[in-house]
Order: structure tokens, then C-alpha cells, then sequence
């Protein structure tokens, strides 16, 4: 776009929309990269804001996350935030279980066969009948949150069945730096 040749500058401007579409895959993709590791952490309130953002970027694509994983990780994240809810306030841990469903529900539309996508959904109808037996999330909790951990670490290596991690730079942000003059001279 800064280039004096106005045929280049053309050609750029043609396809602006394109590049700003594949901007947000990227930046999609590098969001749930991020929340994976907050859930790891423990941050799921965190995690679930960024996934939601994400997934409103693409309608839940990001680039080379295809199969609804966004859409997985922030039902996990929800999950939790409405198990860790479950005690103090009823209403607040039924808006996240909704939410949840909801996302596990958009997931199996996107890809019904995803393996996260079935253990998510059977965590959240295992939980939905330890409430309502009158049990409570203490003892469930925890081993939601490994298997979760379990998930996240998957998907931030990027072992099957996620994308996997892109490659490195090729060249350091400080040699672009340096070369930044003579690509638009």
C-alpha cells in the first residue's frame, strides 16, 4: 500500500478485504493458543472472555482451528466457571451451564465427531445430574479441570486431532526491522 509503483498499490488495495479476512484467522487462532494456556493456569474466567472473542471473529473458524474448537475449549471454560459458581449463586451457574450447551451444541454442528466435543458434552450431562441428585461440584471439579488440562495441552502442541502449531519465523522481527526500508523503496 506504501509502494510509489501505483500498479502495486492497486493490486494491494484489490485484495484488502481477503488479507483482512485471514487477519482474523490468525488472530482466532492465536487467541485460543492463548486461552488454552490461561486454562492451563487455572484462569478460566480469562479464557472463556478470549475464546468468546475469538470465536466472534470467524463465527468460531480460526486459522487452521476448524472443527469447533474454539467453540470446546470456551464450553469447557464455562463449564467450570458454573461448577465453581454452583454454590453461591444458582442463577449465575445456570447461565453458564446454557452457555455452555450452547457451544457444545454449535461445536457438534461444525464437527459432530470431534473427540473434545463428546467428552465435554457428557461432562456437562454428568454434571447436570450430580446437581440435580443435590450433589455437589467439589469432588467433580477437579477432574474435569485435568482432563481439561489434558485437552489444552493437546491443543497447544498441536497433537491430533488439532492443527498443528505453525512454523517459527523464518526470519527474526528484528531482521524485517532491518529489511523494512528496502521492501518499500
Amino acid at each position: 500500500l506504501t509502494s510509489p509503483d501505483a500498479e502495486v498499490r492497486r493490486r494491494a488495495e484489490q485484495n484488502l478485504e481477503g488479507c483482512y479476512s485471514k487477519r482474523l484467522l490468525e488472530a482466532a487462532r492465536f487467541m485460543w493458543y492463548d486461552a488454552l494456556a490461561g486454562m492451563k493456569r487455572g484462569e478460566w474466567g480469562a479464557a472463556a472472555a478470549a475464546l468468546r472473542c475469538a470465536a466472534n471473529k470467524k463465527d468460531g473458524w480460526g486459522w487452521g482451528v476448524n472443527h469447533g474448537d474454539i467453540w470446546i475449549a470456551e464450553a469447557a471454560a464455562r463449564l467450570v466457571l458454573a461448577a465453581g459458581a454452583a454454590e453461591g449463586d444458582e442463577a449465575k451457574e445456570e447461565a453458564q451451564l446454557a452457555a455452555a450447551a450452547r457451544l457444545v451444541e454449535q461445536a457438534e454442528g461444525r464437527c459432530g465427531d470431534h473427540p473434545w466435543t463428546g467428552e465435554v458434552a457428557a461432562a456437562l450431562a454428568e454434571y447436570r445430574g450430580l446437581r440435580a441428585r443435590g450433589g455437589a461440584a467439589g469432588a467433580w471439579l477437579p477432574a474435569f479441570q485435568q482432563r481439561t488440562a489434558y485437552w489444552c495441552a493437546l491443543g497447544l502442541g498441536g497433537a491430533p486431532p488439532f492443527p498443528p502449531r505453525p512454523a517459527g519465523r523464518a526470519v527474526d522481527a528484528e531482521g524485517l526491522r532491518r529489511r523494512l526500508p528496502q521492501l518499500t523503496a
